[in-house]
């Protein structure tokens, strides 16, 4: 009886534990909103990007009130423990410093989003490095009529260092159909002409860098031929590349990825299928940008169909002159010498059959 005791006290203590959480006890009942014995204050401060919908939540634990990644946050969420009134925020709440082309507060299309939350869009850049500072002035007046009374100020400091955020393709990335560009996209507006000379690609492809001139946070790569097949590449941003405010990448970075082989990706009519139409035309769809010179000595069908060929690019449709035979199985035969534009050739002759109505 003392072990089944001792047994129930654990488990007792071991629910009463999952009930609390990580982070302790519950905390006292939520404030009334519209209570006047309570004094408003500003409860969170956060920077977000724009988003077509969103959820705000009066958990603490479901927001942030750091500066996220990226430098066009899009909005900045002010969360009060009381109802407030509109017209005493949105005027009250300032973004500093102010610099002509970088990060401001507007007014036009602020919002209270449920009395105690409120939307403020902001436009432009943030420095990297520099310092801001989000203000809700002391006038701001809850609905009991009660004021702020004192300045609420919350710093906020963008990242220190320019940086890469995202890359196409991803870094390590194995499965990298044909490519026409690569893409980068930076934490911070990219000087276009720390470019050409400060990139590199290993093995070499010969082409150009290019900025975003509506958004210069992107920059891409256009080759002048493709990339081959079945190649691992890599992609190394040497510390010359700069914003456009003469901040440097502090390190080299560098992102890898492969391309797949050179192949038959799928085929219409597909292999084995059954009472095609006899009008119908004979597609194939390649993983690159196919050499159009190699197509005609590299497809044959059985039995024989005159006709002829249209390339778009990764895949070749060929258009017979006359209808398919009834009743028939066509054999088609893409020999190993059917070229990429890189060079590539296939691996082994691919074939596929279908059958035409009767």
């Amino acid at each position: 009886m003392k072990t089944l005791l001792l047994i129930c006290s654990a488990l007792l203590l071991f629910l009463i534990s999952c009930k609390e959480g990580p982070q302790g006890p519950a905390g006292p009942p939520a404030e009334d909103p519209t209570d006047p014995n309570i004094a408003p204050r500003v409860v969170w401060v956060w920077l977000d990007s724009q988003r077509p919908y969103y959820w705000i939540c009066d958990s603490y634990s479901k927001l942030s009130d750091s500066l996220p990644i990226g430098y066009i946050p899009g909005r900045l969420l002010i969360r009060f423990n009381k109802i407030m009134v509109s017209y005493t925020v949105i005027p009250n709440v300032t973004l500093l410093p102010k610099e002509d082309g970088y990060a401001y507060l507007s007014a036009w299309g602020a919002t209270s989003i449920d009395g105690q939350t409120f939307e403020l869009p902001i436009y432009g850049y943030f420095k990297l490095g520099h310092t801001y500072t989000v203000t809700v002035g002391k006038e701001a007046t809850d609905v009991t009529n009660r004021k702020l009374g004192i300045n609420f100020q919350k710093v906020l400091v963008p990242e220190p260092v320019l940086r890469i955020r995202t890359t196409y393709p991803e870094n390590n990335d194995t499965s990298v159909y044909f490519i026409s560009s690569i893409y980068a996209t930076f934490n911070s507006p990219v000087d276009p002409n720390s470019l050409s000379n400060n990139i590199t690609i290993s093995p070499y492809v010969k082409g150009s860098w290019v900025s975003n001139y509506s958004n210069l946070e992107n920059i891409s790569f256009y080759p002048d031929s493709s990339f081959r097949g079945n190649t691992w590449y890599e992609i190394t941003f040497s510390t010359g590349i700069k914003d456009t405010l003469n901040n440097h990448l502090p390190y080299p970075a560098t992102f890898r990825f492969k391309t797949i082989p050179f192949r038959v990706t799928s085929t219409y009519p597909w292999d084995g299928q059954q009472y095609v139409n006899r009008s119908e035309n004979i597609t194939a769809f390649f993983s690159a940008y196919i050499d159009t010179s190699s197509v005609r000595n590299a497809v044959t069908i059985s039995p024989p169909v005159n006709g002829m060929f249209d390339i778009y690019n990764t895949q070749f449709i060929f258009d017979p002159y006359q209808s398919l035979l009834p009743d028939t199985t066509y054999t088609v035969t893409i020999r190993s010498s059917m070229r990429s534009r890189a060079g590539d050739t296939l691996a082994t002759p691919y074939l596929f059959s279908f059958k035409t109505l009767n």
